[in-house]
């Protein structure tokens, strides 16, 4: 091939290339967010829900004592004896105000949900 034959082959493909571009400039994408509808602004984004993390907090916490009665206990939940923070089947490890050791509790996100378990560290 000789060289006019390759400038000119050259010549055709960047006006191809020129007709992509006025193209894409006649589907002008637009500048603001207000014109979009407000579902394509969200669809890259990540549809899980941030888990409710319990380790380090301090807990109001409503329990029965031996009596059946029902009474709130102040505490820190120390660490995870299973399972990741904030998953419903975590067994969680808390020490309460005035005990020595730690309890192992299960159930900690029902509680909070069910409104027995209150963050007082906020």
């Amino acid at each position: 091939m000789s060289n006019d034959e390759v400038n000119a082959s050259c010549r055709r493909k960047s006006s191809k290339t020129s007709k992509v571009t006025d193209k894409a400039k006649e589907k002008s994408i637009p500048t603001s967010t207000g014109s979009l509808p407000s579902s394509s602004l969200c669809h890259n984004r990540s549809k899980r829900i941030p888990r409710t993390k319990f380790v380090g907090r301090r807990i109001s916490h409503q329990r029965e004592d031996q009596t059946k009665s029902k009474k709130w206990y102040f505490g820190t939940v120390t660490g995870t004896l299973s399972g990741n923070d904030g998953a419903p089947t975590t067994e969680y490890e808390v020490l309460y105000d005035g005990e020595q050791d730690p309890w192992c509790v299960k159930g900690l996100l029902q509680d909070y949900r069910s409104s027995s378990l209150k963050f007082i560290d906020v």
